[in-house]
């Protein structure tokens, strides 16, 4: 079944909880953040999706780099605002290009958003740099 991947780039990435973050910054390579030691919060993308002719996801692929302190531990896969799929992220900390196998085929009817779930150690802040976030979709 043929497939193509559609990715969003990580300057397009949202925080949720920008009052538990410092120097939040957008570059053309990325978004880049610290956020405070001991707190978490959720990083959202809205990944482009053409949920009208029956496209399906199997696969997501993360590119980010956590530091010191940080760490990416959950993500959770949304078709608009129904939650259909969460996982964890097996070596959360350093540079990441990880792809996860979702298990099957989910078919996406309004739209996908991906939403990573960050954390800083009581220990000092995180700093979270995110390139990209994609799904390969199958029809």
């Amino acid at each position: 079944m043929a497939g193509a991947w559609n990715f969003i780039h990580g300057h397009s990435g949202r925080v949720e909880s920008v009052d538990n973050v410092k120097e939040l910054t957008t570059k053309g390579w990325g978004l880049s953040f610290y956020q405070t030691a001991g707190t978490e919060n959720w990083v959202h993308f809205a990944v482009p999706s053409n949920s009208q002719y029956g496209w399906r996801i199997d696969f997501l692929e993360l590119q980010f780099t956590a530091g010191e302190n940080a760490k990416v531990t959950q993500v959770h896969l949304w078709d608009g605002a129904i939650q259909f799929w969460e996982g964890v992220i097996q070596d959360p900390t350093g540079a990441v290009d990880v792809v996860l196998d979702l298990g099957c085929e989910w078919e996406v009817h309004r739209a996908l958003g991906v939403s990573l779930k960050v954390e800083a150690d009581p220990a000092g802040d995180g700093h979270f740099m995110f390139y990209s976030v994609g799904a390969n979709f199958r029809q």
